[in-house]
């Protein structure tokens, strides 16, 4: 048509929009919906995803560079804008020899200015008692250091016995300014002076005190492990890429922001052929999500939008008839059918946009605090968004195409008479359906497994969930088949949606098209968190208090555990004995250890000297170094079955027979033909001698030997443990008398009535405080999962869409069904039968959309976890982990039962509940049409 017919038909289309209020509405929400959720996605996106500027003021302040103190005098090699990722660089050969290790401060340039940034976990007292916290001598005032933590309240330490501390610690601690806090290492006491908030870390619970405080020194003196960085003020120029790498051969990470500006190219970064390439396919995953869900999320808008414009196509049959005796063709029809797209859908793109921006806003603190990470500044790109609203226009228009095409060929008298008639379904139909299902999972699998292509991936999803669609006449006439036993209410919904499935068919495919987003988010962030559970390793069963008291030979142990069942909500005996399986540094003790049969002991254990790194990179394929080594908190307990209980939940008769003669072990490979090998070793200080570094260890200096140990064969039976335990075996006493070592007090387990609070074991620390020195407790509160801001971003984008099309598609049946209600009024039905069919039409709809969408959402979950555990794989291969009894990662998928349930149940009544709550009780019967 020419410009003049397109704006005739967009003025017909905005007085219909204005006369039919109720369907305009319905359809701009549902265009809108999706548009809302992409614009404050997009905003809240671009806000956390934080510009170099501003990533480099959280890291490194308004420093040149962050140099970090090398653990290893092995070259690394790591990537140019993220000194988080390094790997040992896998050049050195076997005949590599070992460095001395770096000084940084020797490489440092003339003439820089340098802050030490020092952290080491410690134990403060805080208004509740004991609580462990992250000491941190860092100058954060300092003008080189702005940006790194941000003051919320009082002032920046001045004064050595100064400190500030995170707001988080503050709440947990029951701490003030202007308050005291003491050190539990050094006793000494220091004056709360402010708050602080760590931006990438709100959770954080840290004291920053001036490095003149010394407090790191002095542990640092007992031997206790310290990180140290050092932020450099340095000439331009000092810290090019090239210096970078001069610095990663001497063991030195390096954050640059000369190189996180300009970083280098891919071919001049030796990380990536060190496998860097695989760890940022595993951080792009986040990308590829967000890729196949807005793919899905588009055909889903398009599903959602078409059968609103066919409603209205259909309630205006007999207009379309009069412009077609008027003189009007099928190019009119058409064109006025796609006006309300395009009349609609900018106006849906318009109003999305802008809600969903301003949501964005408002939740920015909401966000903030759940994802743990403030977010940057609001960053709004007119462009972006600009686009979205656009596609709300384009939605509409594609929406409207079906619809119009249809219209288009409506004969005449059959538009003017308003008779539907009753189509067949069509044969073809579900058989293409079929192939096209097949092939698009076929796709998917390809795109994962093959390609590792999003696009490919993406096209094989969307043709799965066509294919699907396709299906949906055929299966609601299975459907109305099967409805025989069902009351006559229901049966009668399933019968008209079968009758009428060009209305029906297009609302199922919408349920299905949002159920189906859902899902795949639910799945893959269900996936994710399995992952990240299956890496936690719990030191006990969840809710059990564990302590111990590190080498101190069981001192104190008994008292603290009296004390312990005392400020703490605990059953039963806590006390274990047993042996030790280490001894402390540069000190004799007697040991008493399990030992694996030769056969399956690593050869690696062995290794050492020039040459150990390249037999560790050629042994990773041993299976004997990819087991699972659990570790022993406990050394080697001895007890009755109540001991076993309590360390692993299991009881039985079988485990006191083993008990009264030998012992009960927990991993398989210690059992050997019903026997397991107990090593009992006397070693000297000159044993224990804590070795300097890792660059002594020469072949012309080898270790010093252990003593060869006395074995002691002991009978065994293995027992499954059922989560993380802290002990590999519980002996028996004629174990321990076979042994010949009398057992002493070793560590505290006691099982909780009810989990202690973050309070209750604050003041628990300060009773055993002292009272008892050297003993250390903690409660095993299991797994604490939180979700990354890309998945927190899509789950609620789609669970706004899913509940969204769920009331919309009602609302759209509704409007479709009036004539029907009309009928059954003109018949004398009472308004609560009208409701009754109302909200069953709406059940039908939404139950068999809810199905084929949670079986469809599955799909897509399951082709990016195929494409995660390739990137994983890739990664494994790479790095060599299973030379050091790392085994190869699990990447399955996790199917969310207990949601999909819960969905299943929910949307179904949602919508059949809004269907009966908006049907009209007062029916006007019009005359008919014709």
């Amino acid at each position: 048509m020419t410009g003049r017919g397109w704006r005739a038909a967009l003025r017909i289309a905005r007085r219909e929009a204005w006369r039919a209020k109720g369907r305009s509405l319905l359809i701009v929400l549902m265009v809108a919906l999706p548009v809302f959720g992409a614009s404050a996605a997009d905003v809240t996106y671009r806000s956390q995803q934080l510009d170099t500027g501003e990533r480099l003021a959280r890291q490194i302040g308004r420093a040149d560079a962050r140099l970090t103190e090398p653990v290893s005098d092995l070259p690394i090699a790591q990537d140019p804008v993220d000194d988080g990722r390094f790997v040992l660089r896998g050049d050195l050969g076997p005949a590599a020899q070992p460095q001395p290790r770096t000084d940084v401060r020797s490489v440092l340039p003339p003439g820089a200015a340098v802050l030490t940034d020092t952290v080491a976990r410690t134990t403060i007292r805080t208004g509740f008692g004991l609580a462990g916290a992250d000491w941190r001598e860092f100058d954060y005032d300092a003008p080189i250091a702005h940006g790194i933590a941000v003051p919320t309240g009082g002032r920046a330490p001045r004064a050595a016995d100064e400190v500030a501390v995170t707001d988080r610690l503050l709440r947990a601690g029951g701490l003030k300014i202007g308050g005291t806090l003491t050190e539990y290492n050094t006793g000494r006491v220091f004056r709360i002076v402010g708050t602080v908030k760590l931006p990438d870390h709100l959770d954080a619970r840290q004291v920053f005190a001036l490095p003149a405080a010394g407090v790191l020194d002095a542990m640092a003196g007992q031997g206790r492990p310290t990180e140290r960085k050092f932020l450099v003020d340095a000439p331009d120029g000092a810290y090019t890429w090239d210096r970078v790498r001069a610095l990663n051969d001497r063991g030195i990470v390096v954050l640059s922001r000369a190189v996180a500006e300009h970083p280098p190219p891919d071919d001049e970064v030796p990380y990536l052929r060190e496998g860097g390439a695989d760890f940022r396919a595993l951080s792009d995953m986040q990308i590829a999500v967000g890729v196949v869900v807005v793919g899905m999320a588009l055909l889903e808008v398009v599903l959602l939008a078409g059968p609103a414009f066919a409603v209205g196509a259909r309630r205006r049959r007999r207009d379309f008839g009069l412009v077609a005796v008027v003189g009007g063709d099928r190019r009119h029809i058409r064109t006025i059918v796609l006006a309300d797209g395009a009349v609609l859908g900018g106006v849906a793109g318009v109003l999305g946009t802008g809600l969903g921006s301003a949501a964005a806003w408002f939740a920015r603190g909401w966000f903030s605090s759940f994802s743990g990470k403030e977010l940057g500044h609001f960053d709004v790109r007119p462009l972006e968004l600009a686009g979205i609203a656009a596609l709300g226009m384009a939605i509409g228009l594609v929406s409207a195409a079906i619809p119009a095409v249809l219209a288009s060929r409506e004969s005449v008298a059959a538009s003017l008479t308003g008779r539907r008639g009753v189509r067949r379904g069509s044969r073809v139909l579900p058989v293409a359906g079929v192939l096209l299902g097949a092939a698009g999972v076929a796709v998917a699998y390809y795109g994962a497994k093959v390609a590792a292509d999003d696009t490919v991936l993406l096209t094989g999803c969307v043709v799965a969930e066509l294919g699907v669609i396709a299906c949906c006449p055929a299966l609601l006439g299975l459907a109305a088949r099967c409805g025989r036993v069902l009351p006559l209410t229901p049966r009668l919904a399933l019968r008209d949606a079968a009758r009428n499935r060009p209305r029906t068919a297009p609302a199922v495919a919408a349920v299905m098209a949002a159920l189906a987003g859902a899902t795949s988010v639910t799945a893959y962030w269900a996936s994710t968190d399995h992952d990240a559970r299956a890496d936690y390793r719990a030191q006990a069963r969840q809710g059990q208090v564990l302590a111990t008291n590190g080498y101190e030979n069981g001192r104190g142990l008994r008292q603290a555990a009296d004390i312990l069942a005392a400020s703490l909500p605990v059953s039963g005996p806590g006390l274990v004995r047993g042996y030790r399986d280490v001894c402390a540094p540069n000190s004799g003790c007697l040991t008493v250890s399990l030992q694996l049969p030769a056969e399956l002991r690593c050869p690696l254990d062995d290794l050492s000297g020039p040459g150990a790194i390249e037999a560790a990179r050629t042994a990773r394929t041993d299976p004997r170094c990819q087991a699972e080594n659990r570790p022993s908190i406990f050394g080697l307990p001895v007890g009755d079955p109540e001991t076993v209980r309590r360390i692993t939940g299991s009881t039985g008769p079988e485990i006191a027979d083993a008990l009264r003669t030998g012992a009960v072990v927990f991993d398989r490979r210690y059992v050997k033909d019903g026997m397991v090998t107990v090593a009992v070793r006397t070693l000297t200080p000159q044993d224990t001698a804590s070795p300097t570094t890792v660059s002594t260890v020469s072949a012309a200096a080898p270790p010093p030997a252990e003593p060869a140990p006395r074995l002691v064969a002991i009978p065994a039976r293995y027992v499954a443990p059922a989560e993380d335990i802290p002990a590999l075996a519980v002996l028996g006493e004629e174990a321990a008398r076979a042994i010949g070592v009398p057992p002493g007090d070793i560590g505290i387990l006691f099982d909780t009535v009810s989990m202690p609070s973050e309070a209750d074991e604050q003041r628990a620390r300060a009773q055993l405080d002292g009272v008892v020195t050297g003993v250390y407790f903690d409660v095993e509160r299991g797994y604490q999962g939180r979700p990354s801001t890309q998945l927190l971003l899509l789950a609620a984008a789609t669970v706004v869409v899913a509940l969204g099309a769920a009331g919309v598609a009602t609302g759209l049946a509704l409007a479709d069904g009036r004539r029907d209600l009309a009928t059954l009024g003109a018949v004398g039905a009472p308004p609560r039968v009208r409701r009754a069919l109302s909200a069953a039409q709406s059940w039908v709809i939404a139950l068999v959309g809810t199905v084929l969408g949670l079986a469809v959402g599955l799909l897509p979950a399951a082709a990016l976890r195929w494409r995660t555990a390739k990137a994983a794989a890739d990664a494994f291969d790479m790095s060599g982990d299973g030379a050091f009894g790392i085994s190869r990662p699990d990447v399955p998928l996790v199917v969310p039962w207990a949601e999909m349930g819960l969905a299943l149940l929910v949307v179904p009544l949602l919508a059949a509940v809004v269907a009966a709550v908006c049907t009209r009780t007062r029916v006007t019967v019009g005359t008919r049409a014709g």
